[in-house]
């Protein structure tokens, strides 16, 4: 025999059928119980937003669903949605994400139906370090240093002048100074660096270093009769 069910009719799974026959004398059947099977794989779970600062992945997913993450290593973490859906999995604290790696997570109901997969992308949150900066002196024509590969080296100067060079696949940058800009020695500078992603580093201050050697000094005509020498030179300088 086949039975039509009415198209407005859904099941779950576990419901129960009651099912007899009755021949044409009126005679009945015993009755037959027979549980409905749950087939019905459960909507892919949904996930939060997870970053390179994350220490947990969160989402929902089906009540009472075993959530299964893979990781890109292919380490699995797995937990249960409660009974709002609602699932928090703890991730290992020796797993550290630099953004842009992909994570997989799949959820399996009570009758081991499992659904389709959903994947989410690392956001990377996580600044890069300040950036170092070689030795800027007053005859400098360039900053250099080391910063985060691919992050964007800003330099600002003690006029408010900023200039930006890029660290290159080894984390080496050079970025050329105006040859109207001059340094006395004293100023300051301040670096930082961007990574692609927008994190940016703390500010990285350093010093110029006077190493420009000053004017030779004039001197006074000076005769047998003088007493002193004098003329002029660069203010604070120590004349011998």
């Amino acid at each position: 025999y086949t039975i039509d069910l009415p198209g407005n009719k859904k099941f779950n799974g576990g419901e129960q059928l009651k099912v007899t026959s009755t021949d044409p004398s009126g005679n009945k059947s015993d009755e037959k119980v027979i549980d409905v099977k749950d087939t019905t794989p459960p909507a892919a779970p949904t996930v939060s937003e997870v970053t390179s600062e994350s220490t947990q992945v969160t989402g929902t997913g089906e009540p009472g669903s075993t959530v299964k993450v893979e990781l890109p290593d292919g380490t699995e973490l797995t937990g249960v949605a409660d009974d709002q859906g609602n699932y928090t999995i703890a991730l290992p604290s020796n797993k550290k994400f630099n953004g842009g790696e992909s994570i997989k997570i799949t959820s399996t109901d009570a009758s081991g139906n499992k659904s389709d997969e959903a994947v989410v992308e690392v956001k990377d949150t996580t600044p890069p370090v300040a950036p170092t900066v070689s030795e800027v002196t007053s005859e400098s024509t360039q900053v250099t240093g080391t910063g985060e590969p691919g992050s964007t080296v800003k330099v600002e100067l003690p006029d408010g002048t900023e200039l930006t060079g890029v660290a290159d696949d080894q984390g080496n940058y050079t970025i050329d100074l105006p040859s109207n800009k001059k340094f006395r020695g004293g100023e300051q500078l301040k670096v930082t660096s961007t990574d692609p992603s927008g994190n940016k580093s703390d500010e990285k201050v350093i010093d110029v270093k006077d190493t420009t050697s000053p004017v030779t000094p004039t001197v006074s005509e000076v005769t047998s009769e003088s007493t002193q020498v004098t003329g002029i030179g660069e203010p604070g300088s120590t004349v011998k």
